[in-house]
C-alpha cells in the first residue's frame, strides 16, 4: 500500500507535469506516492503522456465533463485505477 495517489488533471498544457515532476524533486516527500494525470484536451494529449511516462506518472485521455472536477468521477469509475492501494487521495485543480 502507498500513501498518497496524487491526482492532477490536465487540459490547458502539458507543462503541468513538468512543474509538478520538479516540485517533487525539490521536496524529496517522505511518503510513498503515485501521480496519476488524467488529459481531457486531445490536443494536449500526446505531449503530455510523454511526459508523464518519461517521470513514472500515469497519464490517460478521458473525457471532457466540463470542468476539472469530473477526473475524480472518472478515476473512480472508469479508469480502473486500484484505489484500495492508497491510504489517500490527494486531488488537485489543474490551475494549481
Amino acid at each position: 500500500m502507498k500513501d498518497i495517489l496524487f491526482l492532477i488533471p490536465l487540459y490547458y498544457t502539458p507543462n503541468g507535469v513538468s512543474r509538478f515532476a520538479h516540485y517533487l524533486r525539490e521536496e524529496r516527500p517522505a511518503h510513498s506516492y503515485d501521480v496519476y494525470m488524467p488529459c481531457s484536451n486531445d490536443v494536449i494529449f500526446e505531449a503530455a503522456r510523454a511526459r508523464a511516462e518519461h517521470e513514472g506518472f500515469g497519464c490517460a485521455l478521458r473525457p471532457n465533463y466540463g470542468g476539472g472536477e469530473g477526473a475524480l468521477w472518472w478515476l473512480q469509475k472508469k479508469s480502473g485505477a486500484s484505489l484500495h492501494d492508497y491510504r489517500y487521495i490527494w486531488y488537485f485543480e489543474e490551475s494549481c
